[in-house]
């Protein structure tokens, strides 16, 4: 029988995965990656067979541009812990999260799984995406493990950080039109992003750790379907409506990011045809809802 370990699961996704009640979630204090000592400890105890790895030092574009530097210093150290425990304690199975911010940020769209290494990416999060593209290299690197890079678009909905100054793009949206009479947006409203809802992306996960691999190494872009992608300026108005602000202001002086980021699905679904995704009006209706109350 398997034994599941599920690291960062206080986070988006992993609140996703504790409806798997079988899986293991252990806190930061039981299981510390930045720790090596730590890690190997865990491991030594515990002795899953699958590992979905989650756990990162995450932040929304304005975080990424002013700790790019630690951005890829703690993630470097997280991602080399637990390749090397997966390694050293024979872990059957290991699933990584990466980001659609890996790809170069001058290339052909729509993006796929072959061009991760292509050129270099957008300069706001460089450290950050440097460090999981060394991820990916670690886990093809693996000699007793066969290992999943998923790729995930924007993703969103309950249980997200909604802190100003760290969050992404939807909970920062939605923290001030809440919380504020005015809405004040930074930059102009005109980048373009695909949204995958939280709990489509834990059902990609869970079906990768039942699914009997063939391949060592397999990477799969997770991602609504292209024709799914939308402006940052029509997700503001259906928060606007939906939470009944009557004011909106571009602070076009801020950074916009990639203009950007339209990545393909096709290897997803051919390999997993009964993924499905959710309509992305509706769920991020929810998401409000769920953050208000």
């Amino acid at each position: 029988m398997s034994r599941v370990l599920v690291t960062g699961g206080s986070g988006l996704v992993g609140h996703s995965l504790h409806k798997y009640s079988d899986w293991l979630f252990p806190s930061s204090k039981e299981l510390d990656l930045l720790d090596h000592v730590s890690t190997m400890r865990y491991f030594d105890n515990i002795r899953p067979t699958i590992v979905v790895h989650l756990a990162a030092r995450v932040g929304g574009l304005y975080r990424n541009l002013n700790e790019n530097m630690e951005m890829f210093h703690d993630n470097m150290k997280m991602n080399l812990n637990i390749v090397q425990a997966c390694e050293q304690y024979k872990v059957t199975k290991l699933i990584v999260v990466l980001s659609t911010c890996i790809f170069p940020d001058k290339c052909e769209y729509p993006l796929d799984e072959s061009m991760i290494h292509m050129g270099p990416p957008h300069h706001s999060n460089e450290g950050y995406a440097y460090a999981k593209r060394m991820l990916e290299v670690q886990t093809k690197l693996l000699k007793n493990t066969k290992t999943i890079c998923l790729i995930p678009t924007n993703l969103f909905g309950p249980h997200d950080n909604f802190d100003l100054t760290t969050a992404h793009v939807i909970p920062a949206l939605i923290n001030k039109a809440v919380n504020n009479k005015t809405f004040n947006v930074l930059g102009s409203g005109r980048a373009l992003r695909q949204f995958l809802y939280v709990e489509d992306f834990a059902n990609i996960i869970h079906t990768c750790v039942n699914w009997e691999q063939v391949n060592e190494h397999e990477l799969f872009i997770c991602a609504p379907n292209e024709e799914d992608e939308v402006y940052i300026e029509y997700v503001v108005d259906i928060i606007k409506n939906h939470v009944g602000i009557d004011e909106i202001t571009y602070d076009m002086t801020c950074s916009d990011g990639q203009y950007k980021k339209t990545a393909s699905n096709k290897k997803l679904l051919e390999t997993f045809p009964n993924i499905k995704f959710s309509n992305f009006e509706e769920k991020l209706k929810d998401t409000i809802n769920w953050y208000i109350k």
